[in-house]
């Protein structure tokens, strides 16, 4: 171990890396540099906002949680962190909420989400995401149809009731939501675990969710069945986020039998831990799958199978046709594909002999 780790850990409750730089916790402080061993900044929080308890880097953004349901954003793209948005209390939003589990920030900083603990210290049902732009959260229920109103406005100092006045789209974005929750029955009655945001594609969305611990069925042989041929346990669910379409459902899959949680996602693909002590088979491992380490795996997304190696214009092009997909704009859709099929000729010709390239 070297210096600055070992500083890290002697000093601080959590940490995380950003370019060569370690990113600690103390009690009362942010400690988010660390070079050779020493300190380069401290970013304070105020007893108001209680003590840091949860950080994730997204690019060059760093999301910070507390434990009396804080959170802030900073940038880290200049050689001193910035504030990139100032402090937000979820309580003031959320009443009954016990607290933040994780927070995450986009790769543009202009997105987080948030899991939330109901007052019982239980996982809520809900994911929080917060607009940095708009000033806005939103929340998406796995639960469906149950709830208190799916998206509300952060408040700006007036009163409540005349601060929601001032928003609309965000109750649109709330219908859509439970919409395509109700077109995915699969989606129901879970509670999310984690969630991460893609490192460079700031719309794309994932999260773990597994069902929820007092799910009953009407009858035993109904909750065999269902249990084990079309409810699985645990999903991953990969979203599109966006300020004029709302929350979109780009994919979704059970999380494979030799695999323990999910990791992340870097286009063009997710990334899971293996459970301990796995011995994976070639025909227990889903095909696209590969193995990076006795520990971690990725899995191409759907779209990207036998396009794990492309470059990065059929990559953007690709994730593009994804999306109108999904919106249902075909014409974009169709423009997307054509350029994906134009750079893999493109790509194929410059592999071929001179003699057999395409003029």
């Amino acid at each position: 171990m070297d210096t600055a780790k070992a500083k890290v850990s002697d000093s601080c409750t959590s940490g995380c890396m950003h370019t060569y730089n370690g990113l600690g916790m103390s009690n009362t402080s942010r400690k988010t540099s660390y070079e050779k061993g020493t300190v380069k900044q401290l970013l304070m929080f105020s007893e108001a906002e209680g003590n840091p308890c949860l950080l994730d880097v997204c690019g060059n953004f760093l999301a910070v949680g507390t434990d009396l349901a804080h959170f802030k954003i900073f940038d880290l793209s200049r050689r001193e962190a910035k504030v990139h948005c100032s402090s937000k209390n979820l309580t003031e939003l959320f009443p009954g909420l016990g607290g933040i589990a994780s927070v995450k920030c986009n790769s543009y900083g202009n997105k987080v989400s948030i899991l939330v603990n109901k007052a019982d210290e239980s996982l809520d049902s809900k994911i929080c995401f917060y607009d940095v732009e708009m000033d806005t959260v939103k929340f998406f229920d796995f639960k469906a149809g149950q709830g208190d109103g799916g998206a509300v406005p952060s408040y700006s100092g007036e009163e409540p009731e005349k601060d929601r006045a001032r928003f609309t789209q965000p109750y649109i974005s709330k219908l859509r939501m439970q919409q395509s929750v109700t077109e995915h029955p699969a989606l129901q009655d879970r509670i999310p675990v984690s969630h991460f945001w893609d490192h460079s594609e700031p719309r794309l969305f994932v999260c773990e969710a597994v069902l929820e611990p007092n799910l009953q069925f009407p009858d035993k042989k109904q909750q065999q069945t269902e249990s084990s041929e079309s409810t699985p346990d645990v999903l991953i669910i990969s979203f599109f986020s966006t300020e004029e379409h709302g929350l979109l459902l780009q994919d979704s899959f059970p999380l494979p039998s030799t695999y323990q949680a999910l990791l992340g996602i870097e286009v063009p693909h997710y990334y899971f831990a293996k459970k301990p002590g796995e011995a994976e088979k070639e025909a227990q491992v889903e095909s696209g799958s590969v193995q990076l380490s006795q520990m971690v795996a990725k899995r191409p997304m759907r779209d990207f199978i036998g396009l794990e190696e492309c470059d990065k214009t059929t990559r953007e092009a690709m994730l593009n046709f994804s999306f109108y997909l999904t919106i249902g704009d075909m014409d974009e859709a169709f423009k997307s594909i054509k350029l994906i099929k134009r750079q893999l000729v493109q790509q194929t010709s410059s592999k071929l002999p001179n003699d057999h390239k395409i003029c």
